[in-house]
């Protein structure tokens, strides 16, 4: 956008940082219909030209045509209605009341991707979408991935701070964290039964999606 505002009758996509969609959605939804609109409707009178409107609302008389797709110095006819943009300098710089301005920042992540994970997988386990994902690592959304690929993502801050915080607390809750590695004819099940857990903590545990193991492979136990 050239001046601030969308065009009466159209729509304009609005890029914003990778994602924070969800989070200035819900900013833009409290500020009040009254400080939304960055452009008024002027019904022309007769005698009028595009360089008194413009001098009355105090824009310039380019922008109107502009706006209007008129030529600059194009002959108005009485009940004509123009769009005419208001000038950010003439909006109030300060906050609506009630509205709270909120910085949007992002940080940059790096994960791993797991057994089985793929880039559409990895997305919707951050909230994000397979194509934002695939860009930032220059990949196909349909790329196949490695375990233990790393992927960078660009999360909203306090995301990362409430996941974080998240996960130390449920460490903290589940224990000593242990280590098994797997040898061969070992089951969940059996497993399990030896650390005095569940098969769905190990699943959760280890996000196990299947229950084949393989020898050598490694799985996270919590015990108290």
């Amino acid at each position: 956008l050239k001046y601030g505002y969308v065009p009466l009758g159209e729509t304009y996509t609005v890029r914003v940082p990778v994602g924070t969609g969800e989070q200035v959605s819900e900013l833009l939804a409290r500020v009040p219909p009254q400080h939304r609109d960055s452009w008024r409707i002027h019904s022309v009178v007769e005698g009028e030209t595009l360089q008194s409107i413009a001098q009355a609302h105090r824009v310039s008389a380019e922008e109107i045509a502009q706006v209007n797709a008129l030529d600059a110095d194009a002959s108005l006819k009485a009940g004509a209605r123009l769009i005419v943009p208001t000038p950010v300098s003439r909006r109030s710089p300060s906050p609506a009341a009630g509205v709270e301005l909120t910085r949007l920042s992002v940080v940059r992540v790096t994960v791993r991707a797991r057994s089985g994970d793929t880039v559409t997988r990895i997305a919707a386990r951050y909230g994000l979408s397979a194509q934002e994902v695939a860009r930032l690592n220059r990949l196909s959304p349909r790329a196949k991935l490695r375990a233990g690929q790393t992927l960078v993502l660009t999360l909203p801050s306090d995301r990362v701070k409430k996941q974080r915080a998240s996960s130390a607390r449920t460490t903290s809750a589940r224990g000593r964290r242990l280590t098994h590695r797997v040898r061969p004819g070992d089951t969940l099940t059996e497993i399990a039964d030896r650390y005095d857990v569940t098969v769905s903590e190990l699943r959760q545990w280890n996000r196990l999606s299947t229950d084949l193991l393989k020898p050598g492979q490694r799985l996270v136990i919590y015990r108290e």
